[in-house]
């Protein structure tokens, strides 16, 4: 028996490296979406081995370019291409002739059943008479007509036919619906299937519905997302029958997966500042089966150590506000000071819109500061508020908007060391997008803040303002930018004014760049000064996207370097933009 052995070497000179050019047409995202649909590309760091196999592959990628350009409403569209070969590389250049590009034309609606005829504005379900051609907002208008029927009592309809036909005349294209609407309904009753420790009052207080109101379906979906975003829940299922019941109206059946309650938590940390740390968590979100939060923390590092135990009440009295009160001590044992601090507080919180929330509280603070330029021991009495409006398109990685939050806390005093006094800050956001999707965004973040009512020497220490932080004037020793004593130690302002601007580079789907610029300055008025030494700092942040928002390292440094200040830059990680 003869044996072979066959080597089979590929042969990567015979591969023809090739470059691909189109010609014809000006429109960016058209030619993004031609380059995206094309063989020639997708394949290219696969050459063919001739120049007859770059034929077939740029003949077979004909098919797929049109359908694209059909979708974009070039439907008189064609392609020509040519090779022009060389020594060492070959173009193939693709030339597309769109002709006219096809607008939208007259859509009407045809009812098949007498009983119900909804008025329906065509402009409410995508219909843009005039417009060019999109073919994703074509194919969801037959989904926008059934939503907007939904939406207006009429669950049951269904599009029984619908057409399409192309006026070459008139370049433009035209579309039938028939539709039977069916009757106009209310909510009947509610099937709740799923539940084990969660009450069933709780789940009917979320909904945005009554049995018996006019059925819409943009109501269902609010309330779905209202009970996934409670915490308590993996999934919230809403579906209804095709039929009325004996009272006309539609029953709905919720199907509901409970989340698990109660969970711990651990963490560890490291920081320049705090050095190693940890963190110890336990909750129950369903006290008394009705949705209450119990939530007890430890958290201790170099510098900082916090115990507390807090209680929260969704829907306190009504939708959307919550009643939260909390127990906690804690000690921060940085440069200016030593402070340990018990607070005990209550509050309410409501968000009146998606995108305005207030709240409002009664604490009680004991500060004991120490190894400062102004001990003592503070009893305070306070009324924290605080007011947010946020228009963003993402809170952990904004990119288009504005946020602006004011919070002010007046202090009683209940001691001789202490003094009455009202702490104000307000701070406003904004985020510009100067490159195309989004891949630069200019955020820049304006703060100001003020301390009215007593003397600088009966306030706390840790109430003054310092600068000088994750938050402001990043890369200055942590709390410590103010005006100083005769010994050259901070002592604390009545007034601080920061501002930070970031350029946040999208650099791949996954990294991100932030050069930054922070400015500010601290002062002994209670109404902020533009006159004065300002502090600056710049840097460099690294961000790194996961599904839920970036991770975040910035690296700082001061431009006004102080003698007391022993590094050159300050490093910061967390997650989420920096505002």
């Amino acid at each position: 028996m003869r044996w072979y052995l066959i080597f089979s070497i590929p042969c990567a000179l015979c591969a023809i490296n090739y470059e691909v050019q189109f010609l014809g047409i000006e429109q960016k995202e058209v030619q993004q979406a031609l380059e995206k649909s094309s063989e020639l590309i997708l394949l290219k760091k696969r050459p063919p081995a001739s120049i007859r196999a770059l034929n077939a592959r740029a003949t077979s990628d004909l098919p797929n370019m049109l359908r694209v350009l059909q979708a974009y409403g070039y439907y008189d569209a064609k392609i020509t291409w040519q090779i022009e070969e060389d020594s060492n590389l070959a173009r193939v250049i693709l030339t597309i002739y769109p002709g006219i590009r096809y607008t939208v034309g007259n859509f009407s609606l045809e009812y098949l059943d007498p009983a119900g005829k909804p008025p329906i504005p065509l402009r409410k379900i995508g219909v843009k008479k005039d417009a060019f051609i999109e073919s994703d907002e074509v194919l969801a208008i037959p989904k926008n007509l059934l939503q907007f029927l939904a939406n207006h009592s009429y669950p049951l309809a269904s599009i029984e036919e619908e057409s399409y036909l192309l006026n070459q005349e008139e370049k433009s294209l035209a579309g039938v619906f028939r539709v039977k609407s069916g009757p106009k309904t209310r909510f009947g009753p509610l099937l709740i299937e799923g539940l084990k420790t969660v009450h069933p009052d709780f789940v009917i207080r979320k909904l945005a519905f009554d049995e018996g109101d006019w059925y819409n379906e943009t109501l269902v979906e609010h309330s779905q997302k209202t009970l996934i975003d409670t915490g308590l829940f993996n999934s919230v299922l809403f579906s209804h029958q095709e039929t009325l019941d004996e009272e006309g109206e539609l029953p709905l059946k919720l199907e509901i997966a409970e989340a698990k309650h109660k969970n711990v938590t651990l963490g560890i940390s490291y920081a320049t500042l705090d050095g190693p740390g940890g963190s110890f968590g336990w909750n129950n979100r369903n006290v008394f089966e009705e949705g209450q939060t119990l939530a007890l923390s430890v958290e201790a590092s170099k510098t900082y150590s916090v115990g507390s135990a807090s209680y929260t009440i969704p829907d306190f009295y009504r939708m959307d506000q919550v009643y939260f009160a909390k127990a906690e001590a804690s000690q921060e044992d940085i440069t200016p000071y030593l402070a340990r601090t018990y607070e005990l507080l209550q509050r309410i919180e409501r968000t009146i819109t998606p995108r305005l929330f207030y709240s409002i509280g009664l604490a009680y603070e004991y500060i004991n500061i120490r190894q400062s330029v102004s001990n003592g021991s503070f009893s305070l009495l306070a009324l924290p508020a605080n007011l947010r409006y946020r228009k963003v398109d993402n809170l952990l990685n904004p990119t288009k908007g504005l946020g602006a939050v004011y919070k002010v806390a007046p202090y009683l005093a209940l001691s001789k060391r202490s003094g009455s006094f009202i702490k104000q800050v307000f701070s406003l956001s904004s985020y510009w997008p100067i490159a195309p999707k989004r891949l630069l965004i200019l955020a820049i973040r304006g703060q100001i803040g003020s301390i009215l009512g007593t003397s600088l020497d009966k306030i706390p220490f840790n109430k003054r303002f310092l600068g000088g932080s994750d938050d402001n004037l990043r890369g200055y020793r942590y709390k410590t930018v103010s005006p100083l004593n005769e010994d050259g130690n901070p002592i604390g302002g009545k007034s601080a004014l920061y501002g930070s601007f970031e350029l946040r580079f999208r650099v791949s789907d996954r990294i991100g760049l932030v050069p930054f610029f922070d400015i500010g300055k601290v002062g002994l008025n209670s109404f902020p000064q533009v006159k004065g030494k300002w502090f600056s700092s710049v840097g460099m942040g690294l961000r790194y996207f996961l599904f839920f928002g970036p991770l975040r390292l910035d690296v700082g440094f001061p431009l006004q370097k102080r003698k007391k200040d022993q590094d050159s830059y300050k490093m910061y990680i967390s997650i989420g933009q920096t505002f």
